[in-house]
């Protein structure tokens, strides 16, 4: 059995690895997420389900994003969890008013999030100097379907019509 080779996704500085995704905006749906409560950090698992028009390669492969929570990080951390949970429908705007209006606090779960999609902006990494790395990531770059960032992208609606459907696990 044969198969086509796709050259695209061979980076020639790193022909055992992989090509790092573009920079640029992509539909991403949250696959999973794991707590490494020893080393603090949490580990979201998305897959691409959408691209900007010309990136359609990089449909159905995978992004990581670690979110540290260390103690000095963890304002950083709180800000990012929140992004996310805005991007995804799951906080709005007004009930973060409402909650701040009340003084009440609300307790985010991380399993609420798997399935659901969002627009994110993949950047350019930095190093703790300051200079690029060849893997690029989300920092704060989180976006709600319906944002004028995700007008760019073209949006998967099938996974948008079926959270509860992983794309790329067996549905067994």
């Amino acid at each position: 059995m044969g198969f086509n080779v796709n050259y695209e996704n061979i980076d020639p500085d790193n022909p055992n690895g992989f090509s790092p995704l573009e920079p640029g905006f992509y539909h991403f749906q949250v696959e999973s997420w794991e707590d490494n409560e020893a080393k603090e950090f949490l580990l979201l698992n998305f897959t691409i389900v959408g691209t900007e028009p010309g990136k359609e390669l990089a449909i159905g492969r995978k992004h990581k994003e670690s979110i540290f929570y260390k103690e000095k990080q963890r304002e950083w951390a709180e800000k990012k969890v929140n992004a996310l949970f805005i991007a995804v429908g799951i906080l709005t705007i007004d009930l973060v008013r409402e909650l701040k209006d009340k003084k009440k606090q609300m307790e985010l779960d991380f399993d609420d999030i798997v399935g659901k999609t969002f627009v994110g902006k993949l950047s350019k990494g930095k190093d703790k100097d300051g200079n690029e790395t060849k893997y690029n990531n989300l920092n704060f770059d989180y976006y709600t379907l319906d944002s004028e960032e995700a007008k760019s992208v073209n949006l998967n609606q099938a996974v948008i019509d079926n959270p509860g459907t992983i794309v790329g696990q067996d549905s067994a």
